[in-house]
């Protein structure tokens, strides 16, 4: 019904394995829009709407960065349920430290810049990968540095 309701199911179906216990982390989930999310270099799922910051302009997409969401996630994902076996340990890092991001450097990525269709964000070698494998010089996007 509304951005709450939005974020509340999509964190519902990311946190699915994890809260059975399948998993120790959402990102581990193969299967999850969060796993599609993460891994863009998979192209054979539909694409999902992509988070935008600046949703007067971009109407079509989720009101939310991407970097709050994986935060939201994390921070639910460590909640204990009595009805629920699975939940992230206190001791199992944050979600931006798991994956190598350095958290500056993925925030001003993701929320300071204006990307145009077909940027890339990513590690530099990510960056460099998804170039070759669509055999292109370069890749247009902000790296983001690892941790």
């Amino acid at each position: 019904m509304d951005e709450a309701g939005l974020l509340a199911c999509m964190a519902y179906v990311d946190l699915n394995l994890l809260r059975a216990k399948i998993v120790d982390t959402p990102e581990a989930s193969a299967d999850v829009p969060l796993s599609a999310r993460l891994n863009t270099e998979d192209d054979s799922k539909p694409a999902l709407l992509p988070f935008v910051t600046q949703f007067k302009d971009s109407p079509k997409g989720i009101p939310f960065a991407l970097a709050d969401y994986l935060a939201l996630v994390d921070w639910t994902g460590r909640a204990q349920r009595a009805d629920k076996r699975g939940f992230i340990t206190p001791e199992t890092p944050a979600i931006l430290e798991r994956l190598g991001l350095d958290a500056d450097s993925f925030l001003i990525a993701l929320g300071q810049h204006q990307l145009s269709r077909g940027s890339v964000i990513g590690h530099k070698q990510a960056q460099s990968a998804y170039a070759k494998a669509h055999h292109r010089r370069h890749v247009v996007g902000p790296p983001i540095k690892a941790a």
